[in-house]
C-alpha cells in the first residue's frame, strides 16, 4: 500500500543540486522514484529546492553546523512531521538534523526511521561546534547510540562501511 514518507536533506545544497551535490541528486532520484510507485513524499530541504515532492518544507537555517540554524531547523522538521503525518521518516542528513532531530521526531510520532549514511561522518567531526577534545569520542557515542537505539533500518554507501557499522559501531541488530 502507498506510504507517506518524510525525507530530510542537508540544508546546505538545493535538491536537485544546480552543480555539486551527489547526495542531493540521490535524494531527488529517490523522491521521484517513490512518487512513481504511488507513495506521497514530503521533502524537508534547502529553500529554493525544485524537487517535485508532494509536500515541501524549507529549512530556515542554511547550515547543519550552526547552533542557531539547527534550532530553527528543529522546529521546521517538527512542523513538517506534524502537518504531513508520515508513516516513516527517512533521514538523508547527518549530524544533529539527521541523527538526533529526525530520531527524536520519529520517536515522538511513533513512526519508523530509516537513516542513510552517505559517508563515514566521523571523518568530518571537526566541523561540529563542540570543542575538538570532546568531538570524536562524545559525538561518535551520541550519534551512533541514537542510530542504534532509534533507527529501524540503516542504509550504508558500501559493503565496507556496512561492516564498520555492524562491527565497529555495534549495529548488528539493524538491517543495513
Amino acid at each position: 500500500p502507498p506510504m507517506r514518507i518524510l525525507i530530510t536533506a542537508d540544508p546546505e545544497i538545493e535538491v536537485p543540486p544546480r552543480l555539486y551535490g551527489g547526495i542531493e541528486r540521490i535524494v531527488d532520484g529517490l523522491v521521484r522514484h517513490l512518487r512513481r510507485r504511488g507513495h506521497k513524499v514530503c521533502l524537508v530541504a534547502r529553500a529554493g529546492s525544485q524537487c517535485a515532492a508532494d509536500a515541501f518544507h524549507a529549512w530556515p537555517g542554511a547550515s547543519s553546523l550552526s547552533r542557531r540554524d539547527t534550532l530553527a531547523n528543529a522546529l521546521t522538521l517538527w512542523r513538517a512531521a506534524r502537518s504531513f503525518k508520515p508513516d516513516v521518516i527517512h533521514s538523508m542528513t547527518e549530524f544533529f538534523i539527521g541523527h538526533l532531530l529526525a530520531t527524536y521526531w520519529a520517536h515522538k510520532l511513533r513512526v519508523p526511521r530509516i537513516h542513510t549514511f552517505h559517508t563515514q561522518w566521523t571523518e568530518y567531526l571537526f566541523y561540529v561546534w563542540i570543542p575538538p577534545v570532546l568531538t570524536q569520542p562524545l559525538l561518535r557515542f551520541v550519534f551512533s547510540r541514537a542510530v542504534r537505539l532509534f533507527a529501524d533500518a540503516v542504509v550504508a554507501p558500501s559493503d565496507g562501511f556496512a561492516r564498520v557499522l555492524r562491527e565497529g559501531w555495534g549495529m548488528r541488530s539493524l538491517p543495513v
